[in-house]
């Protein structure tokens, strides 16, 4: 099989692309950008500079909202580029609307499709947050209605998902996918970075911590309610979020404000470091495939909360390393979080076997996942038929 790279901008799918290089079967990197992957094989590298500015002056010169519908804007002319480099037999792997044109045009060359399945079905996706923005009286739409019709199109042109977790596969299982079109693609993380302090323990305060961005997505308000619910129960306690603010989630947080310590955003070994010090990891998000800070979290030692629909549900035993709370429920954070503060013992031996549930997941998981993938495709395609939505 002959794979096509197609993405606009670094992204998730560089991880894709780096096990197709080393399994001999990528045939072309194509991206908008001046920076690529260190380990790609440059005479597999296809870029369009002159677009990828255009592409990077949009969040550059306009703000944040306009900024993004910017670069979904150019989703079409890059499918169109990206069609260019397609040849008879191409496998094409992208996602979220960004290159439909390179995926109908592999499909009438006899190649197959693949979608690198981030997030949850698109409309899945534009249902809840919908719904989450008329709760919060937030008029604006999740994201460019366009973009959704784009999303919609090329799951359309789909052959094969690549899934992160049980909750993006369900989200497509639920849409009339069938189970064999949807594919394992196990995310980890980096153990020699992520593990547990040599030093285990920390004077001060309980804290709960929950980086990346914040966001009714993130189901962010959420965890404010139920914190402030804790600071009347249980005084010696901080919360820690990122200073990265979606736009739809300002109005709704401002009320909580006073309650956070903000930190700006950390590279991967300050990330480490940040959980090796933190006590309990919350994400009460509506729609992730896979936060994979969560497992981070866990590696160094760190219970979580979170919810069935952020993937690293996949990975708690309740009650062992970890809790899942229903969506959009302060209460059951809260009453989750006051337990944790108030049995430290037990809390830190929920840490031990979160760290040690994360150490099964060896980096060369996702490879191997991948790889069983693709020979998945390779006998259907070699088989009776091939699939066709």
């Amino acid at each position: 099989m002959h794979i096509v790279v197609a993405q606009p901008a670094r992204s998730s799918a560089d991880s894709f692309a780096e096990v197709f290089q080393a399994l001999g079967c990528l045939k072309r990197y194509l991206i908008w950008a001046r920076t690529t992957p260190p380990w790609l094989k440059r005479e597999l590298l296809v870029t369009n500079l002159g677009w990828g500015a255009l592409r990077a002056l949009g969040p550059i010169l306009l703000p944040a909202k306009l900024g993004e519908s910017w670069q979904y804007f150019l989703h079409p002319a890059f499918g169109r580029w990206a069609a260019r480099h397609v040849e008879p037999g191409d496998a094409v792997f992208s996602s979220f609307g960004y290159c439909n044109e390179a995926f109908r045009k592999a499909r009438r060359l006899g190649g197959t499709t693949l979608y690198n399945a981030g997030n949850s079905h698109p409309q899945f996706m534009w249902d809840i947050l919908t719904e989450e923005h008329a709760r919060w009286n937030v008029r604006a739409d999740p994201f460019l209605r366009r973009q959704l019709e784009q999303a919609l199109e090329m799951v359309g042109l789909t052959d094969y998902f690549f899934c992160p977790s049980s909750f993006v596969r369900q989200s497509f299982a639920g849409k009339g996918f069938a189970p064999d079109r949807l594919l394992t693609a196990a995310r980890t993380f980096n153990p020699q970075l992520f593990k547990p302090a040599e030093q285990p323990g920390r004077p001060g305060p309980f804290r709960v911590v929950c980086p990346g961005g914040v966001g009714l997505r993130k189901g962010t308000v959420y965890l404010l309610q139920a914190f402030e619910k804790l600071r009347r129960e249980f005084k010696d306690c901080e919360l820690i979020l990122t200073h990265s603010i979606r736009e739809d989630a300002r109005p709704v947080i401002r009320p909580y404000h006073h309650l956070v310590t903000w930190v700006d955003a950390m590279d991967h070994a300050g990330l480490a470091r940040f959980f090796q010090g933190s006590d309990v990891y919350v994400l009460p998000s509506l729609e992730e495939g896979l936060a994979r800070t969560g497992l981070e979290a866990m590696a160094c030692g760190v219970p979580v909360i979170v919810t069935p629909n952020t993937g690293v549900n996949d990975y708690v035993v309740e009650g062992r390393n970890g809790f899942v709370v229903p969506i959009r429920d302060p209460q059951a954070i809260f009453e989750k979080l006051l337990w944790l503060a108030t049995h430290p013992e037990a809390r830190q031996e929920m840490g031990r076997a979160a760290a040690l549930a994360m150490q099964q997941l060896r980096p060369e998981r996702f490879a191997e996942t991948v790889a069983a993938g693709l020979q998945t495709i390779s006998a259907s395609r070699t088989g009776p038929h091939q699939v066709r939505a």
